[in-house]
């Protein structure tokens, strides 16, 4: 992990920043339901374009959506195209992530090195992940080695507090020959199958264990 911290202010106002960007801020909404939004950066098609994907998850709390998304072996029951979600160092907040991310036969699998950074207040967490390297993930040919900027924030739903708003800005390069275009069809998908997934594992699983320690 790097001596000095990775992330600025900066960079946590650019992702609150492209957060709340519409029509009029360079983004286009390109499928709405009563639970999803999202919305692509307007670079054309032959350039990869950033993601924005706006979630309500009624009736399940700001930390169970959190951790679904962000505590390995939680993330890795649910999670069908991550088969590697590995800490590899931690310090606090911030720490370094190794992901592979599983592709269609006969497309390899890629792999991300990510550092990673937390930021955590009563109603709202904030996570923020840029590449980086780390000798415990060198690049191997088993993989193809993507890079990923990312950042999620998680906010209790101020009409209900038992609900998450939470809201993911994504630009992913998977690297090799996959078109641009074909990414960013890839990228398009992720916010309506993260929703569905997390919202029946919710149900069907991870309810019944926030009953149960709570007992």
């Amino acid at each position: 992990m790097a001596e000095k911290d990775p992330f600025t202010e900066d960079d946590f106002e650019r992702l609150f920043s492209a957060a709340e960007a519409g029509e009029n801020d360079g983004w286009t909404l390109s499928k709405k339901t009563p639970a999803v939004e999202v919305w692509k950066s307007k670079e054309n098609s032959e350039t990869i374009r950033q993601v924005k994907g706006k979630m309500l998850f009624k009736g399940i709390p700001m930390q169970a959506v959190y951790e679904m998304l962000n505590v390995r072996d939680v993330r890795l029951a649910w999670d069908e195209r991550i088969i590697v979600f590995d800490e590899l160092e931690s310090n606090g907040e911030l720490s370094v992530l190794h992901t592979v991310l599983k592709l269609p036969v006969p497309i390899k699998n890629r792999d991300f090195v990510s550092d990673k950074k937390i930021r955590k207040e009563p109603k709202q967490i904030v996570v923020l992940m840029k590449p980086t390297t780390h000798p415990s993930a060198p690049i191997t040919p088993n993989f193809i080695r993507g890079e990923m900027n990312s950042g999620f924030i998680f906010r209790v739903d101020e009409e209900d507090a038992d609900s998450t708003r939470a809201t993911f800005v994504n630009k992913l390069d998977l690297k090799g020959s996959i078109p641009k275009m074909a990414i960013n069809l890839i990228s398009g998908k992720a916010a309506t199958g993260m929703h569905d997934s997390i919202t029946k594992f919710y149900a069907k699983d991870y309810s019944k264990r926030e009953k149960l320690e709570t007992e």
